[in-house]
């Protein structure tokens, strides 16, 4: 049976049974049924709008036939663009724009288990850890709590940027650095939520993986990376022009002191039935962070196994280092940026920035002293945990 079902195959048979087990009795009744009748049925309706518009009117998009008189009255909520036109066939073959949301309703966690198992297959070469990482990131804990949320679901084209930017890191071919900015193209179209998000961690990844491979690239390698990003961040800033000016016309904000706490990190959805009962007050709707139990043993498992990372720096640095994290602390302020950690407002947040301010110091002594030419594990061994904290500290808001 091997020799007829590939390691993929395998994969893709995985995530579908899980997704059936996990979505029923709703996979047996997708023409007449969705999950939730509440955001489902408005994206069906945004869904189905958008795709008797773009190509008939495309320049009024934003114009949806809702609060009349007003205009770029779309831009109130996600256009949800790819999602309608990977839909499209679906809607004209069945008529059915609930059909049409299912569709796109289920692929979305397959995509996102199949895309993750890709990336980290690649990455660890290691297909029972692409399965893993796979199931975790499509169902866990976020994802499930956000069931009725499709923007929030059509996750899976974040780890293939990575993927195809790790192979255009080591292959240095102008079709990796495309593929690598329109899946961020498409992912910043299909959630502007993970959109900004995504951006928000490439700034940091980008000049990382430059320093890590800064022995095996030359200036034409910039000139293919850049001009396809270059084409992508002008494609997204005409998208966002409708969000733009509804921010300006209503003076929208979202303070950043309303971010998450570490406590949220804690707290899983009252729908877990494991943890739900007993942890989910910690947190709160939107606020329900948790990873999973898989996610923290497998991340305590990688620290003990791979601690030799933290021996990298001097031990007599490392004492001066936690010595200062610990006596002052330290305020870290940009315009209207601010992070501080001097006060014993999150103390626990001084420990998570003191552990990412130290790997990114390890891994200057790790390139420049212990290994001038590090293999792909050991750029990954830094790279992804360092990109983890940088991610973590973006809800917390100002402190």
């Amino acid at each position: 049976m091997a020799g007829i079902l590939n390691v993929k195959t395998w994969a893709a048979l995985l995530f579908l049974a899980c997704l059936v087990l996990q979505l029923y009795p709703l996979p047996f009744h997708p023409a007449d049924s969705v999950r939730d009748p509440g955001d489902p049925l408005l994206n069906t309706w945004i869904m189905a709008w958008v795709q008797d518009v773009v190509f008939a009117d495309p320049l009024h998009l934003f114009d949806a036939p809702i609060f009349h008189p007003l205009e770029n009255t779309l831009s109130f909520s996600e256009h949800l663009l790819p999602q309608a036109l990977f839909s499209l066939p679906v809607r004209l073959i069945f008529k059915n724009p609930v059909l049409a949301y299912n569709f796109v309703f289920f692929f979305s966690f397959l995509f996102a288990a199949y895309a993750m198992f890709l990336f980290v297959r690649r990455l660890t070469g290691n297909d029972l850890a692409g399965m893993l990482c796979g199931l975790i990131f499509a169902f866990n804990n976020y994802h499930m709590d956000h069931v009725a949320h499709l923007q929030l679901l059509s996750s899976g084209l974040i780890p293939l940027t990575f993927l195809y930017l790790h192979e255009y890191f080591e292959d240095h071919q102008l079709k990796s650095s495309i593929l690598a900015a329109l899946a961020f193209t498409l992912q910043g179209l299909a959630s502007v939520y993970y959109g900004l998000f995504l951006f928000s961690v490439l700034i940091l990844a980008v000049p990382l993986l430059l320093l890590l491979h800064r022995r095996t690239i030359h200036f034409s390698f910039f000139a293919r990376l850049g001009l396809p990003f270059l084409f992508s961040g002008i494609f997204l800033a005409v998208f966002s022009i409708p969000y733009l000016e509804l921010i300006k016309t209503y003076d929208f904000i979202r303070p950043l002191s309303e971010g998450a706490d570490l406590i949220h990190y804690l707290a899983p959805p009252p729908s877990n039935i494991v943890l739900g009962k007993v942890l989910s007050p910690l947190g709160a709707p939107e606020r329900y962070l948790f990873p999973g139990i898989a996610v923290v043993f497998l991340a305590g498992f990688f620290v003990v196994r791979r601690r030799d990372v933290f021996h990298v720096i001097p031990r007599t640095l490392r004492t001066a280092i936690l010595v200062v994290l610990l006596s002052w602390g330290f305020a870290l302020i940009a315009g209207f940026f601010r992070i501080s950690v001097a006060g014993p407002e999150k103390p626990l947040l001084a420990g998570l920035l003191g552990l990412f301010l130290y790997l990114l110091l390890a891994l200057g002594f790790f390139v420049f002293k212990k290994d001038p030419r590090p293999d792909q594990e050991s750029r990954n061994l830094f790279l992804y945990p360092i990109l983890l904290f940088w991610a973590l500290f973006f809800p917390w808001g100002t402190v």
